[in-house]
C-alpha cells in the first residue's frame, strides 16, 4: 500500500484552512505552516456569498455559519451626502430563491475558528514564516524562517499577495499601490441609536470614496469599512491603528448617520489596497497557488475569502481524481479556475471604479443607470451577480 501524498499548505487562512480540511478527508497527509503565532480576533468583517456558503456545504460547514453569521434583509446603495437610495435589491430570500444558498455576514475571526475547528490537532502549525520553496526531484522542500526545512510532495502557496511561494515559483513581483487607502472599525450595536443602522448591507457612494457597513455577530456588533482615493501610500496591513481624526476629516460632509458611526467607534485601523496584474501560470511541478497568491482580489466585490475557498476544493478533488500524476492535477485544478477567479479578480477591479466615480458627470450617468434598474428592473442589482453567486463547487469539481 503507497504511502498518503504529503501536502504543505503555507498559509493558514480561509482558502488554506478549506484545502487542508478537504484534503485531510481525502486521505492525504496535511500540514498547514503559518507565521502567526496565534490566532485571535482580528475585528473584522467579511461577506459570505452564496457561492462561498456552497464551498462551505461541500465541507460539511454550513450550519456552523448560522450560530455566529447575520444574514441581510438587503443590498442598498445611498448616496453619499443626501443618503438617497440608489438601488436596493432582496437579498434574504433571493439568495435562497435564486442560489440555492444564503448570504451571510460573519466577523472573520469566527469563521477562522470555525474552519479550524474542522481540522485534527497536529496539524495546524503556527510561528513557522515560509521563506522560500524548491523543487527537488520528486519533492518539494520549504524553508522557513527559523532555519528549519519540510519536505512534501505537494507544496500550496495559501499565503497572500506577498505569497514566498509565489515568488519562489515566479520571481519577485512587488505588488502596486492603488491608490485607495481604507479604514475599517466595529461598533457594538448598544453604542449606536436604536435604528440607525438596518439590518441591510449599506454601501455609501461619493465622489472618490465608499462606505459599507453591515451587520456581524447579529444584532449586536456593527462593522464597517471606509475606501479613499488618495495619492498618498499607505502601509499594508490589518493592524495598523488609524487616526480617528484623519477618518473624520478624509469624510466630511458626508451623511449624519456615518458621522454618527465613527464617532461611536472607539478603535480603527487604517491599511492601504494592493493589487496584482493577472498571473501567467499559478502551478508548477509540484507548486500550486491559491487565493490572494494566485489572484489577488479587491474588495469591491466581497469575493476574496470565496474565491480562495473555492480554489482549495478544487485543487484537492483534482490530486484525488489525478492519482499520483501531481503535475496533471495541478495543471487541471489551473484549467478549471484560472479563467473564473480572473473575471472575478478584474471585476472587482471595475467595481472599485463605479464605486469611487470622481466626476459629477459620470456620477450622474451612473446613478440615472440605477434609478433606471429601480424603476424597470428591481432586483438588477443582484441579478448582475448571478454568474458569482450561482457557483457550486461542489459540482464543478465533481
Amino acid at each position: 500500500m503507497s504511502a498518503p501524498l504529503r501536502i504543505a499548505f503555507v498559509g493558514a487562512g480561509l482558502g488554506g484552512l478549506a484545502a487542508a480540511i478537504a484534503a485531510h478527508r481525502a486521505g492525504f497527509a496535511v500540514a498547514v505552516y503559518d507565521q502567526a503565532h496565534a490566532f485571535g480576533d482580528i475585528g473584522a468583517g467579511i461577506q459570505v456569498g452564496p457561492n462561498a456558503v456552497k464551498a462551505l456545504r461541500a465541507l460539511g460547514l454550513e450550519a456552523g455559519l448560522r450560530q455566529f453569521g447575520a444574514m441581510p434583509e438587503r443590498h442598498v446603495g445611498r448616496s453619499w451626502r443626501s443618503g438617497r437610495v440608489l438601488f436596493r435589491s432582496e437579498t434574504r430570500s433571493a439568495c435562497l430563491e435564486r442560489f440555492g444558498a444564503p448570504f451571510f455576514q460573519v466577523q472573520r475571526s469566527d469563521l477562522h475558528a470555525h474552519l479550524r475547528s474542522a481540522l485534527p490537532a497536529g496539524i495546524l502549525r503556527p510561528g513557522m514564516r515560509c521563506t522560500g520553496v524548491e523543487t527537488r526531484d520528486d519533492t518539494a522542500v520549504l524553508r522557513f524562517a527559523d532555519g528549519s526545512t519540510a519536505q512534501a510532495d505537494v507544496v500550496v502557496g495559501s499565503d497572500g499577495i506577498h505569497s514566498a511561494v509565489r515568488e519562489s515559483l515566479l520571481g519577485r513581483d512587488d505588488p502596486r499601490f492603488t491608490g485607495v487607502i481604507c479604514w475599517r472599525g466595529q461598533v457594538a450595536a448598544d453604542r449606536l441609536p436604536p435604528g440607525l443602522i438596518p439590518p441591510d448591507s449599506l454601501n455609501w457612494m461619493g465622489p472618490g470614496g465608499c462606505v459599507v457597513h453591515y451587520y456581524v455577530r447579529p444584532g449586536s456588533l456593527v462593522n464597517w469599512i471606509a475606501h479613499r482615493k488618495t495619492d498618498a501610500w499607505a502601509e499594508e496591513s490589518w493592524s495598523v491603528e488609524g487616526d480617528k481624526q484623519e477618518l473624520l476629516d478624509a469624510f466630511e460632509g458626508w451623511h449624519p448617520s456615518l458621522q454618527t458611526l465613527f464617532h461611536a467607534t472607539e478603535r480603527c485601523y487604517k491599511w492601504a489596497l494592493f493589487d496584482r496584474e493577472p498571473l501567467p501560470t499559478w502551478v508548477g511541478e509540484r507548486i500550486a497557488l491559491l487565493g490572494d497568491a494566485a489572484h489577488p482580489m479587491l474588495p469591491f466585490l466581497a469575493q476574496g475569502g470565496a474565491m480562495a475557498m473555492e480554489d482549495g476544493i478544487v485543487l484537492v478533488d483534482m490530486l484525488k481524481h489525478h492519482g499520483g500524476n501531481v503535475g496533471s492535477a495541478l495543471r487541471r485544478y489551473e484549467q478549471l479556475r484560472k479563467e473564473r477567479a480572473t473575471r472575478v479578480q478584474l471585476g472587482s477591479r471595475a467595481r472599485a471604479e463605479v464605486c469611487q466615480v470622481s466626476s459629477p458627470w459620470t456620477r450622474f450617468r451612473r446613478d440615472l443607470r440605477y434609478l433606471y434598474d429601480q424603476c424597470f428592473k428591481p432586483g438588477a442589482a443582484i441579478q448582475r451577480a448571478d454568474w458569482i453567486y450561482e457557483y457550486d463547487v461542489a459540482k464543478v469539481a465533481a
